[in-house]
């Protein structure tokens, strides 16, 4: 009687390994997928906090600024004064006019502005000591406006409101080298420091920052006489002897539409004026009448 004898299977075929293979990279791929995801995620939650940290300083030194300009209409100060015959001899527009004058002087855009103080009527502003150490020649617009950014609060305590860098996430603070030679501190998010070509793409900022999507709210009161929160009575936007020469002084338009200065990060495309720039106006939702 024949024996049938039956040989047990110790190895895989080629197609078993194909698609053991085949399985094993589509798990590693979801794998590194979800990573990158959450990665990508973490960065931008990171960034929203360094931005917020950063806006809600420049909000408290705005706040300060405001309260500061009130106390010298009140007390008849000498900057006052000045600015009410400027204004036509009205004491509203000569208030919201200092308010500019001194926004426009505690938070220069540019070296050039910072370098040159400020003149307006018979008032001569020198360059603010908090931008006096300035590496010598320009850069670029928004590395200078990020330098600059990084001195207003770290810096300034107007009114009392004083801001230590070592407030915020110490990742964030960073010295990049500079055109002319040396370093410059500034801020940096959470996404490679260069972009294209190798520029710097660092926290900035702008001053007196207009959109479509200020004048609507949450960040205006539509109730109110003016949408611009530094000229709630809308008295800039008027006609007045001295307008054009006021705006041309301060780089800015009297219009009564909503501005305001905001820090910014340019996202993880590290590319300014895109779709995912993060914008401190949008995290504090801070620029109309009323939320000052």
């Amino acid at each position: 009687m024949a024996t049938s004898i039956r040989h047990s299977r110790t190895a895989f075929s080629v197609v078993e390994l194909l698609v053991v293979i085949a399985i094993v990279a589509i798990l590693a791929g979801l794998t590194m997928s979800g990573v990158g995801y959450v990665r990508i995620r973490q960065q931008h939650r990171t960034t929203e906090q360094i931005v917020y940290k950063l806006q809600e300083a420049v909000d408290q030194l705005v706040k300060a600024t405001v309260e500061q300009t009130r106390k010298d209409r009140l007390s008849r100060a000498r900057v006052f004064e000045d600015l009410v015959s400027y204004c036509d001899n009205d004491e509203d527009r000569a208030e919201a006019l200092l308010l500019y004058c001194r926004l426009r002087y505690t938070f220069p855009q540019t070296f050039n502005e910072a370098r040159s103080g400020l003149t307006i009527a018979t008032i001569n502003w020198p360059p603010h000591t908090a931008y006096a150490d300035l590496p010598s020649g320009n850069g670029p617009a928004e590395l200078e406006a990020a330098v600059l950014l990084r001195k207003a609060v770290s810096r300034l305590g107007t009114g009392g409101a004083t801001f230590a860098s070592d407030d915020f996430m110490g990742s964030a603070q960073i010295d990049v080298a500079w055109p002319g030679g040396g370093t410059v501190p500034i801020f940096a998010d959470a996404w490679k420091l260069y972009g294209s070509g190798g520029n710097v793409v660092p926290i900035t900022f702008r001053r007196f920052y207009e959109s479509p999507e200020l004048n609507a709210p949450p960040y205006v009161n539509p109730r109110s006489v003016s949408r611009d929160p530094f000229d709630t009575l809308g008295k800039l936007a008027m006609n007045w002897t001295n307008k054009s020469d006021a705006q041309n002084r301060l780089g800015v338009i009297f219009d009564s539409n909503n501005k305001t200065i905001t820090v910014l990060s340019a996202g993880a495309d590290r590319s300014f004026g895109t779709n995912d720039d993060i914008w401190g106006y949008r995290l504090r939702q801070i620029g109309g009448r009323g939320n000052r």
